[in-house]
């Protein structure tokens, strides 16, 4: 007989996972004069408690006839950075003669490593104001998202979450009226929460900020990767001319694990000093995919292989383990089977599956009725042995064939998958 529950463990970090932002631009003067070269400082914070190894940074957006790198790399490198510590990325960047004045974005793609080598990636807007051609006072006020945060590094599928948006007014002298924000998101992934998917703004002089927040749900089916939230902009400029402009909002999805197991199966009867055979089927009927799956056996028994690495779970798949144990001594011995495994953003998660063994103690074979002489005492433990070696060999084929047909299987099973 035995018996098995189930334990369900999520590991818990009291440290926030890094994250990298792009804190400002520096560069000399107000705006980038056209037809020239300037440096500039990308002034990148690591806003963790953690550190931040192998930074690689990359710049794009480059256009022939409008901002291009002069003479100098796309790609920063940055070997660590401390918790809340502050680094500049240095570019040297040249501007086309030919540029309008105005506001312009590049694209800054940031991947790094934490201590525990976990990889990272972060994109950033870079906005440029650059002095080209036509005047000042003539330049076309221009709105953007220079900032938003939803409340975290991720997004749970099926839960809802703030969406705070900061709109700045990127003209130093003319100001904006009947900004109307529309927010939309491609397969209806985000669905606003008890309002409407836009909002206004009477008027927002120049360079001044608007602040939002506005409350999303996101979809339960959504899957594990990044989606966006897109924001149409339209607004009048003090004369009433229309302008239209669009903003991507990157958002990560992840989905909740959902790791199902069977109950821990017992042979009926366990002996002393024989192998045991114990098998557990394990499935994944969350959405996510279940990573770096490892299980293992402990127990006050012998185990053999009860170490296995299974790797990745796919959603909707299912699996086996089986390991052999055996006992030394007769009456109950716990023992549990433990199962860990990974999500898409690096969380950690332990399930435990206890049991118990009620372990017998091994009969010798019974002796024959009538009038038989007693059996001399070597020879008697020699047939003993023999017994039992017998046993011992039948438990252990029939542990193989069971395995073989189950590998058998699991072949069959992965060669249809192809």
């Amino acid at each position: 007989g035995s018996e098995s529950a189930t334990v369900y463990v999520k590991i818990e970090n009291d440290l926030k996972q890094p994250l990298l932002k792009l804190q400002n631009v520096s560069f000399e003067g107000e705006r980038l004069p056209g037809g020239k070269s300037s440096v500039i400082n990308l002034n990148i914070f690591n806003d963790s408690d953690l550190i931040i190894k192998d930074l690689e940074a990359k710049l794009s957006g480059f256009t022939p006839n409008g901002i291009n790198l002069d003479r100098w790399p796309d790609t920063q490198y940055v070997q660590s950075m401390k918790k809340k510590e502050i680094k500049p990325l240095v570019y040297r960047l040249y501007i086309d003669p030919t540029m309008e004045s105005g506001t312009y974005t590049l694209d800054l793609t940031m991947k790094y490593k934490d201590e525990f080598n976990t990889e990272y990636t972060k994109e950033e807007k870079v906005y440029l104001p650059v002095d080209g051609k036509g005047a000042k006072d003539g330049l076309n006020p221009r709105i953007i998202i220079d900032y938003y945060d939803f409340g975290s590094d991720y997004v749970q599928a099926g839960q809802s979450f703030s969406l705070f948006l900061s709109l700045l007014n990127t003209n130093e002298n003319k100001s904006i009226k009947n900004l109307k924000v529309s927010l939309g998101s491609e397969g209806g992934i985000f669905s606003p929460v008890s309002s409407s998917n836009s909002f206004f703004v009477a008027d927002l002089p120049p360079q001044a900020h608007s602040d939002k927040t506005i409350t999303f749900k996101c979809k339960p089916a959504a899957e594990n990767e990044t989606h966006n939230i897109t924001a149409t902009l339209d607004y009048q400029d003090e004369s009433g001319n229309k302008y239209t402009e669009n903003e991507i909002i990157s958002i990560p999805v992840t989905q909740q694990l959902q790791l199902t197991t069977s109950e821990v199966i017992i042979p009926d009867q366990v002996f002393a000093g024989m192998p045991t055979a114990i098998t557990l089927d394990f499935y994944n009927t969350g959405r996510g995919i279940i990573r770096n799956l490892m299980i293992a056996t402990r127990g006050d028994f012998e185990i053999q292989n009860g170490d296995i690495y299974i790797g990745n779970l796919e959603a909707g798949k299912k699996d086996y383990y089986d390991v052999t144990v055996i006992p030394s001594q007769e009456g109950k011995i716990d023992g549990v089977i433990c199962l860990e495994y990974d999500d898409e953003i690096g969380g950690h998660y332990q399930m435990e599956k206890p049991f118990t063994l009620n372990v017998l103690a091994t009969q010798e074979p019974p002796m024959e009725p009538g009038n038989i002489e007693p059996m001399p005492e070597e020879k008697k433990i020699k047939n003993w042995m023999i017994a039992a070696a017998v046993g011992v060999v039948l438990l252990v084929a029939t542990g193989l064939i069971i395995r073989r047909i189950r590998k058998k299987r699991r072949e069959v099973e992965f060669d249809e998958e192809i």
